[in-house]
């Protein structure tokens, strides 16, 4: 049977974990901190100190409060099913977008400033500017993979007058987006061209491009 201990100064009972707070809160000094609240003056014991969730059946019943309270926010683990409906709002909604940290401002031929987010992609810009490529950077395009799991995919450049879309990657990103592009060109009956770091000038793509079925 838990023991309950008298305050000295009010004479209500409290458990031998809770009394000293009591007594601290209500009894002893205290003086006023920032937007109202009050910081105590002396040394403050928790209700549950030394008890663990294994141990005390109030500890265990606040971890459990906690844990669900803190279901799918960003530092506690989500469940597949809230991450679709995640997905699923920013695709309806336009949200989301590239992830990659690095920008590298460029001005298009045009005059237009805009971002780049690799050297892969500043050497191809360079590229088709010089050879008088019109390009734009493209809206985001929907698919879905073998799961049924709808994505945004989000191509690199457009060539207007070829009809194709360019994606500069590493030989990482190659091989671990193959499926992806693969289920793209497919679904939205599109052409891309995944190039490598040397397949990034107007002389290679220029014969590439003309596979669309139109003259350089």
């Amino acid at each position: 049977m838990e023991e309950y201990i008298k305050c000295k100064y009010c004479k209500k009972l409290f458990s031998k974990y809770g009394i000293k707070n009591h007594i601290a809160l209500s009894h002893e000094k205290t003086r006023p901190v920032n937007r109202g609240a009050k910081k105590l003056i002396g040394k403050i014991v928790a209700w549950n100190k030394g008890l663990t969730k294994e141990k005390d059946k109030r500890v265990l019943k606040y971890a459990k409060s906690i844990s669900k309270t803190l279901k799918g926010k960003p530092s506690h683990p989500q469940s597949k099913k809230s991450r679709q409906k995640l997905r699923e709002h920013a695709i309806k909604n336009n949200l989301g977008g590239h992830t990659s940290k690095k920008a590298i401002y460029y001005k298009m031929k045009s005059g237009k400033e805009i971002y780049l987010q690799s050297s892969y992609e500043k050497i191809l810009a360079e590229n088709l500017d010089k050879n008088n490529i019109v390009w734009r950077r493209p809206k985001p395009i929907s698919w879905v993979d073998d799961d049924g799991i709808k994505h945004r995919y989000y191509p690199d450049f457009y060539l207007l007058e070829y009809d194709v879309y360019l994606d500069p990657k590493n030989s990482y990103l190659r091989e671990k987006d193959k499926r992806k592009i693969e289920l793209v060109q497919l679904q939205n009956n599109v052409r891309i061209l995944v190039l490598s770091s040397q397949e990034l000038t107007w002389n290679y793509l220029k014969a590439t491009v003309a596979q669309s079925g139109q003259s350089c």
